[in-house]
């Protein structure tokens, strides 16, 4: 399957983060046009055009973020009439004291996008175009900092999104998350930290050709983190997973260990690595949970001050059950430049391939982009 995609004016920041970059007040607009197609046979082509924007404040101890952007899509066919998307949002951070802050921020979002075909692997229904409604908000709070003698910070999230698809875009799922994290760290020796982890995550999903089901998963790891060559740092983590499924009140534990490597060899060069064994959210809608082994790898290289080049590779082996398993794997190689101080200029491959033991799963098939963005202000 081949999938290229034209982008003309790309978007800067379609989802933007909220717990970094409080430092500076900025204020950001873009304005564009895209066209996308989605298949070998282009099926699934489109046009549209976006105006965006992204703003900072800072008020007296309070920092707010808005931000949003809205965009006419025409899909190249005449079963899809042209739609408005939208994505929303507002974040906030209260700083407490020097050491304490907290984060609140909320997203709202209309998408009507070309179907991933990794997303849509296991569907008994594939369209296309799919409509998403997606709601989600985070409540986090951080006392102390990464670097601090010790940290401690508390986060909430919920998300809510609902897909529709086929044709007439009928209502075809629900899925609600809601994930509550905690992470402490205490400094041991000069460049290394004890750290714990908890986490705990409850899936609600919802079909139209199956019933609803419930997954809670908790997971508790322990280990260290320590820096090296100045800027680099290692983080090793292990502990136990155990998933819950309540339809079937079934209940299973898991030894589960993460290591990730953030190496920084120059100021134009950095490499980071992360590997990953634990019990997952099923993407096969047969199967509530997964047990799951995860390497990713990216290596992000300055060739001069306006161009950089990105190298992105993922390994997913999932478990379904006693016997199925599959294997998703990624590779993406970017390139992107600085025309001017305004203008910038990237272009992408994209591969993907998923290898299941069921022969009608499989899939490979890759990508093309090239875009440019155009900052206004």
């Amino acid at each position: 399957m081949l999938r290229t995609v034209l982008v003309l004016i790309t978007l800067f920041l379609s989802n933007l983060s909220f717990s970094n970059g409080w430092e500076e007040q900025t204020f950001q607009a873009e304005i564009g046009a895209e066209h996308q197609t989605h298949s070998a046979d282009e099926s699934g082509a489109s046009s549209s055009v976006f105006i965006q924007s992204h703003l900072t404040k800072l008020i007296q101890g309070v920092g707010i973020k808005v931000g949003g952007n809205i965009s006419q899509l025409q899909p190249d066919s005449e079963t899809f009439a042209a739609h408005t998307n939208y994505n929303l949002s507002l974040g906030s951070r209260i700083f407490l004291s020097p050491n304490v802050n907290w984060d609140l921020s909320a997203v709202t979002s209309e998408q009507l996008t070309g179907e991933d075909p990794m997303a849509a692997v296991y569907r008994d229904v594939q369209s296309p175009f799919n409509l998403t409604n997606t709601q989600a908000y985070t409540s986090r709070f951080n006392f102390g900092s990464d670097q601090a003698k010790r940290a401690l910070m508390l986060t909430y999230e919920h998300m809510n999104d609902e897909l529709a698809l086929t044709e007439k875009f009928i209502n075809y799922g629900q899925d609600t998350r809601q994930n509550l994290n905690t992470r402490f760290q205490n400094r041991i020796t000069e460049d290394t930290f004890l750290v714990a982890e908890y986490k705990f995550s409850q899936f609600e999903k919802s079909f139209a050709s199956s019933s609803e089901s419930t997954l809670n998963l908790n997971q508790l790891l322990v280990g260290f983190k320590t820096s090296y060559l100045s800027n680099s740092r290692i983080e090793f983590l292990v502990g136990n997973s155990n998933s819950k499924d309540s339809s079937k009140d079934k209940s299973d534990d898991t030894f589960s260990w993460k290591m990730t490597n953030n190496l920084n060899l120059f100021d134009y060069l950095i490499w980071n690595v992360s590997i990953s064994e634990d019990t997952q959210d099923s993407n096969d809608e047969s199967f509530i949970s997964a047990k799951t082994v995860e390497i990713a790898t990216d290596l992000r290289y300055l060739l001069t001050d306006n161009v950089n080049m990105t190298v992105e590779l993922s390994a997913k082996t999932r478990q379904y059950g006693d016997t199925i398993k599959s294997k998703q794997e990624l590779a993406q190689f970017s390139i992107a430049y600085r025309v001017l101080e305004q203008l910038n200029l990237q272009t992408a491959i994209h591969w993907y391939s998923n290898d299941d033991s069921r022969d009608r799963y499989d899939l490979d098939g890759y990508q093309w982009s090239i875009g440019v963005l155009w900052r206004l202000l």
